[in-house]
């Protein structure tokens, strides 16, 4: 048996191994980077869609992210009722997951019980009662609207800071499975528009 073992191991192809090693982990961090990766949701912002039981357990869902990246224009396809993962507007290096509720175009009547604490933005929406959102930006809220800091705090999100929609929970075996866009039936009413571009992008 042991012979065997020896000869196993003198017999592999240990050169190939050390060229192609460096290509599939190149290969890894490009799909990580670029196509599909791995996310926790932590918080219950998204209850009961996501971490249904973090207030309870603690208990966090891995996410699959399908990245919007730069060699398919799917920022452009986005939808409301997806969830999406995006960098946060007040924190570069903090990512949030939420239901995109409103796209360019759409007219947002925010919902006056909401508490709104966050910064300038929070009294100029509490002043107006409705928002339209602008070109090159969506609206996003949490599912659970009593836990969560989403547009109704910060404003409009840029589709430049979306990184990808949530396809699947991948974890825990529990909760595995897809994860579809849902008609959005919170507090906050949308009156559907149409996008419009800016004047000097309808000049060139």
């Amino acid at each position: 048996m042991s012979f065997s073992i020896r000869r196993l191991v003198a017999d592999f192809p240990w050169r190939l191994t050390a060229i192609y090693f460096p290509f599939a982990g190149a290969a890894v961090i490009f799909a990580n980077d670029n196509i599909l990766e791995i996310q926790s949701q932590t918080g219950d912002s998204m209850s009961p869609t996501l971490a249904p039981t973090f207030h309870e357990t603690g208990s966090r869902d891995k996410l699959a992210i399908l990245h919007y990246n730069p060699f398919f224009n799917l920022r452009s396809e986005v939808k409301r009722g997806q969830i999406v993962s995006f960098w946060a507007p007040h924190d570069p290096e903090k990512l949030l997951v939420k239901r995109v509720i409103a796209t360019e175009g759409d007219t947002v009547v925010v919902d006056e019980r909401r508490d709104r604490s966050v910064g300038e933005w929070a009294r100029a929406v509490e002043g107006e009662g409705r928002v339209k959102v602008p070109f090159g930006h969506v609206w996003v809220e949490g599912d659970n609207w009593r836990k969560s800091k989403d547009s109704n705090d910060y404003g409009p999100v840029s589709k430049a800071l979306l990184v990808g929609r949530v396809v699947a929970v991948v974890w825990p075996p529990t909760r595995v499975g897809w994860v579809e866009g849902e008609p959005w039936k919170g507090r906050t009413k949308v009156i559907p528009g149409k996008e419009e571009r800016p004047a000097m992008w309808l000049n060139e």
